[in-house]
């Protein structure tokens, strides 16, 4: 008897204490690409079918260890510190959505993160790896410079053969106007000469 009231008791004991397991999961985008000083968007969702009540969310790289957020109340997270915030601000409407937002990345946002999220109903980790990369803009600016330069290289190009033929037609009309002006004078030579004898 003693046996049997030791096991219901155990029973109960593990129903009512949380136990170490993880009941919330989070799944998130393993690879993620962000545009220099753009808002980057690392997305995450949970499928438990509960609400989740967020106790602790903490994001660090995870070559240097530098925490970039820690936050211990939802109502700290959806406000946001620095540059990272929840994406989804109303609690209500998104309670399965825990994508975060990076604000105007920076080049030293590039690396592996471990996005662990601590709720009331157990805990859950995932890692994101972000690739930051130029911004739009300053490579269509490069690329529109480069199209000018070789606009220019084209332009001189043609200029200098342009130039070329003009010279060659300057010296050609150079040549034959002194062929033409000694044949003159050859003739008129060979003309005095045939009335002089």
């Amino acid at each position: 008897m003693d046996l049997c009231l030791t096991f219901y008791l155990y029973f109960i004991l593990h129903l009512c204490v949380p136990s170490a397991e993880t009941f919330v999961t989070l799944d998130c985008n393993a690879s993620v690409t962000g545009i220099l000083h753009e808002d980057t968007i690392l997305p995450c969702k949970t499928d438990t079918t509960d609400p989740v009540d967020i106790r602790f969310i903490k994001l660090h790289q995870n070559q240097t260890r530098n925490k970039k957020l820690i936050s211990t109340s939802s109502e700290n997270v959806r406000r946001g510190q620095d540059r990272i915030q929840l994406r989804c601000q109303d609690e209500l409407r998104c309670q399965h959505d825990l994508s975060l937002i990076i604000h105007k990345t920076e080049l030293s946002d590039n690396g592996t993160y471990q996005y662990a999220l601590y709720a009331t109903h157990g805990h859950a980790s995932a890692l994101i790896t972000l690739i930051v990369e130029g911004s739009g803009y300053s490579n269509t600016a490069a690329l529109e410079k480069s199209k000018d330069r070789e606009r220019t290289g084209v332009g001189l190009i043609l200029s200098v053969v342009f130039l070329m033929l003009l010279i060659f037609s300057a010296m050609f009309y150079y040549k034959k106007r002194s062929s033409r002006a000694s044949m003159r004078r050859f003739s008129e030579t060979s003309r005095s000469n045939l009335i002089a004898n």
